[in-house]
């Protein structure tokens, strides 16, 4: 294995299984490894986990199939309490950026934000009022959450590298998508089996995240409520960004109902994307297409290797960020030893 990568498990555990991929981290990551672990009705509820005996056996299950140790998790995730927003901030250098950042968060949660663990990414610049401000996208997530899947992953003898949300993830797989191009605007829709995420994706970033409580739960279709909760939120994000939207593309369980994805392109006068129809070659070939739907997630994971901090999301505690970037850059010392002793 190269130097500098560490093999990672990414998770994406949902009502009805544990979807997950093992996958190398650094800025070129490798995936090596991919799987569904079905668990019983229950265990996991609105991205809660209710059995933390039973999530840890099919975790530990996972582990013991694969090839070597694996040291490192990272989780993608979903639940209605979580807060996604988009702000709109003057140009400031990162250190005021984050100052400001910290300021809206407090606002947006008032008296509940030290319950929240926070984070947010700079989407890009837009002209407003006369003035270029930032775009930025706060995301937060219950901290007794998170304390619960901590807790699940120290007793696995796993160490949390990141947390993501669905929304997110699933932003970075579109992104590289043949046939894409650059400035359109899609609407995503990850059907599970309790739950539906809409998402609107531009330039390969959530601009918009709604999560509804309906899902597919193994119907041969959807309800019609679910249609129009979709349609609504369309609606919103035309009203509010003032921009249309170029296609569909539905990801998740779900999205192998039939027509479903085609349904909602014909209604909203959208071109349907297909994933499998557009997904690079990944893991040499040996992922299939047809598989990316279900697997969008814990893909976007393995994507998602932060090349630059303002661009990424982590809703970790910030100890646990602090050591991973302390073991990073320390193995960055190693190596460069290791050149100068060559070098030599």
């Amino acid at each position: 294995m190269p130097v500098l990568k560490r093999k990672v498990i990414g998770l994406d555990i949902g009502s009805s299984s544990i979807k997950w991929v093992l996958y190398s981290s650094g800025k070129r990551p490798d995936i090596y490894d991919w799987g569904i672990c079905e668990i019983p009705a229950g265990w996991v509820r609105d991205g809660r986990i209710l059995d933390t005996a039973g999530i840890a056996l099919s975790i530990n299950g996972i582990l013991k199939g694969l090839k070597g140790r694996v040291s490192w998790v990272a989780l993608s995730l979903s639940c209605p309490e979580m807060i996604i927003r988009t702000v709109y901030l003057p140009r400031l250098v990162p250190r005021e950026l984050r100052s400001a950042v910290k300021y809206e968060i407090e606002q947006l949660m008032s008296s509940v934000a030290g319950q929240y663990v926070s984070d947010y990414m700079v989407l890009g610049e837009e002209l407003r009022e006369g003035s270029v401000q930032q775009k930025v996208l706060i995301a937060a997530l219950p901290l007794s959450i998170v304390e619960k899947y901590t807790k699940l992953f120290r007793g696995l003898n796993l160490k949390p590298l990141v947390f993501d949300f669905h929304g997110n993830c699933v932003s970075r797989l579109v992104g590289i998508l043949k046939n894409i191009s650059k400035g359109e605007r899609h609407l995503v829709l990850d059907s599970g089996a309790s739950t539906t995420t809409i998402t609107f994706v531009e330039n390969g970033a959530p601009v918009f995240t709604r999560i509804l409580q309906k899902g597919g739960d193994g119907a041969t279709q959807y309800s019609e409520q679910l249609f129009k909760d979709i349609y609504r939120s369309v609606e919103f994000y035309r009203s509010r960004s003032g921009s249309g939207l170029d296609s569909v593309i539905t990801v998740g369980g779900g999205s192998y109902l039939k027509d479903f994805g085609t349904l909602i392109a014909s209604k909203l006068e959208l071109r349907e994307v297909s994933i499998a129809d557009t997904l690079p070659y990944l893991a040499g070939g040996r992922f299939l297409p047809e598989q990316a739907a279900e697997y969008a997630n814990v893909l976007g994971l393995a994507l998602g290797e932060a090349k630059d901090r303002n661009k990424s999301i982590n809703l970790l505690p910030g100890d646990y960020r602090d050591i991973s970037k302390k073991r990073r850059a320390k193995r960055i010392k190693v190596l460069a030893g290791i050149l100068a002793g060559a070098i030599a």
